[in-house]
């Protein structure tokens, strides 16, 4: 055997080798993917299984109930806006029932108008607009927005808008 046979010889078994690694890498990996697949599935199904207990947790009443409020009573949520050291513009959406004869009455001192003040329907959006001499001289400005649900029922909530974050929050606290 002479040395290129010998040096052919090693390259053969060099290539074995090499072969036989990259069939175990495949294999291993295959079943490391299995395997995440298995669990994503049963992670999946854990979350499905505690969303229906979280749902059946409520009383058929009580879960009547919600769902018939938020067919019927208003549900506004801040979308953003653009303010200024005078002014405010602040967007909101209503995600629950229809809202009619809209008000909004400042409690602090300062200008506030409602867009649309006659009706707003669901999935509809508004316009919250705030204005001042120098919105920096407070960071809160509380207001109200009065309003009558689809039953003609009439409802006050109140709210506030930070100038600091330019954020609109509904006040826990309030009403």
């Amino acid at each position: 055997m002479n040395m290129i046979e010998l040096i052919g010889l090693i390259q053969a078994v060099v290539l074995f080798v090499t072969a036989i690694i990259i069939a175990w890498y495949t294999y291993e990996t295959q079943k490391i993917r299995k395997e995440t697949s298995k669990q994503n599935t049963l992670l999946s199904e854990q979350l499905l299984i505690m969303q229906r207990s979280h749902e059946h947790a409520l009383t058929k009443e009580q879960f009547e109930s919600q769902r018939e409020k938020s067919f019927i009573q208003p549900l506004f949520r801040f979308e953003g806006g653009q303010h200024s050291t005078q002014s405010a513009k602040l967007r909101f959406i209503n995600k629950g029932g229809p809202a009619k004869k809209l008000k909004v009455i400042p409690i602090d001192n300062f200008i506030v108008s409602i867009r649309p003040a006659t009706i707003i329907g669901t999935d509809e959006k508004g316009e919250i607009e705030l204005s001042a001499s120098d919105l920096r001289t407070q960071d809160r400005f509380n207001f109200e927005i009065e309003y009558q649900d689809k039953l003609d029922k009439i409802y006050k909530k109140k709210f506030y808008f930070q100038h600091q974050t330019g954020h609109m929050h509904e006040d826990d606290n309030g009403a």
